[in-house]
């Protein structure tokens, strides 16, 4: 009976005695997982699981916790790098190797060095630099940290910008926060992160998606317009019984639909 909120800004989490003792959490002993109250982490974001898959090996990685973010809660993909950018990548690291190499030198800046060619600076200069940046409050194996592997001070200050849809004016739809269970706190009340989440169940459930194409069986094909509105009837249908009843009745209505149940079949033009 949890509401749409909760998946993002709980006060709580679950954990065993292995768990707990990684988290650094006292008082919790066997292998049944129990709840516990906590203040820094909490929600499918703030917690070990989604920090450590998407850090490197050392540090974290804001750059591929953005994408992810952006990608799986928002519903906004990222994409691809241009061809060759390692190329620059590589000279940027040579420019820079001082730098880079000064204990002095945050994971943050490090990220904002090899980022800065004007051919990356339109995915990384709002839509990705400035939402990893918030999360650097959490290391590389998923635990609050305010100090980085140097022994440098961690800056969580971070902007999400343009969450409801893309733009070329990012800057006017910013929302400044600090650390993850803040950006937590601030998906739990976007539109676009609660259509986001029956969206991808939806796509889960079907192997179909709401947008003007996808993959399947390796061939791309075209979508019907009309079956494009009627899928995206269907997960405005669930976000509205998600929010007004909870995630649970939204599963519940998720079997029941006559596009889950039937799957009508749609006509569909290939390219091929």
């Amino acid at each position: 009976n949890g509401k749409f909120e909760t998946l993002y800004n709980a006060n709580y989490t679950y954990v065993n005695e292995p768990l707990a003792r990684h988290y650094g959490i006292n008082g919790v002993s066997g292998n049944q997982f129990v709840r516990v109250a906590t203040t820094n982490r909490g929600g499918i974001l703030a917690n070990g699981g989604f920090m450590s898959r998407w850090a490197d090996a050392i540090e974290p990685s804001p750059i591929r916790r953005a994408v992810r973010v952006r990608g799986r809660m928002l519903c906004q993909d990222v994409q691809d790098p241009p061809a060759n950018v390692g190329i620059g990548r590589e000279q940027l690291l040579e420019i820079h190797k001082a730098e880079l190499a000064n204990p002095m030198t945050t994971n943050k800046r490090r990220f904002e060095l090899v980022t800065s060619l004007e051919t990356c600076k339109t995915c990384h200069e709002y839509i990705i630099n400035p939402l990893g940046f918030g999360l650097e409050d959490f290391d590389s194996v998923g635990n609050p940290r305010t100090i980085d592997t140097k022994g440098n001070t961690v800056n969580a200050a971070g902007t999400l910008y343009a969450p409801q849809a893309w733009s070329n004016s990012f800057a006017s739809t910013a929302y400044p926060f600090v650390g993850a269970k803040a950006l937590g706190d601030t998906l739990a009340t976007l539109p676009t992160a609660q259509r986001c989440l029956p969206q991808n169940l939806f796509r889960y459930s079907t192997g179909i998606g709401v947008e003007d194409g996808w993959q399947q069986h390796g061939d791309y094909v075209l979508v019907d317009d009309a079956e494009i509105k009627a899928y995206a009837c269907d997960v405005q249908d669930l976000k509205h019984t998600m929010m007004e009843q909870s995630p649970r009745k939204m599963l519940e209505q998720l079997g029941t639909l006559d596009t889950v149940r039937y799957r009508k079949a749609w006509a569909r033009p290939s390219n091929m």
